[in-house]
């Protein structure tokens, strides 16, 4: 039993290395360290996720409860039936080794100079970071202020945790239904440039879909590009291209955490089953980590937005540019039309808004990751004299300039 207990401490030691300081942990009685670990590591029920990544979940809980007998089980099962998850089966042989001797590290057969060593190791803190600071299903995602009636889900994705989550659109308010693990770019978030391996920050949208069979092995089910680079990333010279959600290369269960050149990477089974929930036109929100509030903080800045947003409707109709203008930052550029030639436009729909006219509907609001206070706005512009149907797409990236601390609208185009 000594040593059953060995390896099931330093298997866990080890892994949560970087996420936990477990002296004061280990300092506890046997039966407080009983409590903490019971069940830790278990998923949440009401958050879909693949069989197989609540098997690993299960084994995980069950070292850590020194239940080394239902550890085995699961680890067994679960490489029988996946064996090329990689991760499970390093974590399934030291379990078969601790049975006869104690091991003093993980992967404890294992060269651990050895790169993809180190890969399995970051896989496995990355997995277990996430379930030992779980998300509050209380609380909802802050950047996803109001959703449009255009989407039925939004994708967004926490880089640092290495999680894709998928909501619903309930009335406008994101209920998260699915949590995937994923690996993203080699050289972390916020791309800049062409080949520079980082993923990027950002709202941007599926733009299409294309089965695995239409594509080399490298993106096993298939892919669902991404409108990077944005009018905002165009705006701002960033550059590169190819930035899709894409599966795993066939005899790959899972990738590490950090081994894309900048898509975002799910197992087969989650590529899937996110494509069969989303379709073209999905908003796909990329965020160095993903922030999340109170429903009573998150609504109450949705009525704020909603009530700058619904102040500027009301000064087009109010026949004095000046009231519309005022909204506008100084250094407003669409990347074809800066502050002097749009305020033109402006007035124009100002003092003619009789033949100018539109009604304003559905809007979507949503934070912009990797911008100090910056809300991308868009909505539905119905012609009030025009036949059903017959609506263009406005957007508008409002941000909160440091001076003053006023919103403006620094970016606007109509589709």
């Amino acid at each position: 039993m000594a040593n059953t207990f060995t390896a099931s401490r330093l298997l866990l030691l080890i892994l949560l290395t970087s996420v936990v300081v477990w002296h004061a942990t280990m300092a506890n009685a046997a039966e407080d360290k009983q409590k903490l670990f019971k069940g830790i590591l278990l998923p949440d029920d009401r958050i879909q996720m693949s069989s197989y990544e609540r098997l690993f979940l299960k084994g995980m809980d069950a070292i850590a409860n020194n239940d080394m007998a239902l550890a085995l089980m699961h680890f067994r099962t679960l490489t029988e039936t996946k064996p090329d998850f990689k991760l499970a089966q390093l974590i399934y042989a030291d379990l078969l080794l601790a049975q006869a001797s104690p091991i003093s590290q993980f992967g404890a057969k294992v060269n651990h100079d050895d790169e993809e060593f180190q890969r399995l190791m970051n896989e496995a803190k990355a997995r277990l970071m996430h379930q030992l600071k779980p998300i509050a299903l209380d609380k909802l995602p802050a950047p996803l202020l109001r959703l449009s009636k255009r989407h039925s889900h939004v994708i967004a994705v926490d880089l640092t945790r290495s999680r894709l989550f998928l909501f619903d659109n309930r009335e406008g308010m994101p209920k998260l239904i699915a949590d995937y693990y994923i690996s993203s770019g080699k050289k972390g978030a916020e791309k800049i440039k062409q080949g520079d391996k980082r993923t990027p920050a950002g709202l941007y949208y599926v733009t299409e879909y294309i089965p695995g069979e239409k594509l080399p092995d490298l993106y096993g089910a298939g892919a669902m590009p991404i409108n990077y680079p944005n009018e905002w990333d165009r705006l701002h010279k960033r550059t590169g291209y190819g930035i899709w959600l894409h599966g795993t290369v066939s005899g790959t269960y899972s990738r590490p955490p950090r081994a894309s050149d900048g898509c975002v990477a799910l197992t087969n089974l989650d590529f899937e089953e996110l494509e069969e929930k989303t379709s073209i036109g999905t908003p796909v929100l990329l965020s160095k980590r993903l922030l999340w509030i109170k429903p009573e903080a998150w609504k109450k800045q949705q009525q704020l937005f909603l009530q700058r947003l619904h102040q500027w409707y009301q000064d087009l109709q109010s026949g004095d540019p000046s009231r519309a203008l005022r909204h506008y930052a100084p250094d407003f550029n669409n990347q074809r039309q800066d502050y002097e030639s749009w305020s033109k436009y402006i007035r124009n729909v100002v003092l003619n808004w009789k033949n100018s006219a539109f009604i304003l509907t559905d809007p979507s609001i949503m934070q912009y990751p990797g911008e100090q206070a910056m809300v991308v706005v868009t909505f539905t512009q119905q012609d009030p004299d025009g036949p059903p149907g017959s609506w263009r797409l406005r957007r508008q990236y409002w941000k909160m300039q440091p001076a003053d601390g006023v919103w403006h609208i620094v970016y606007e185009d109509v589709g």
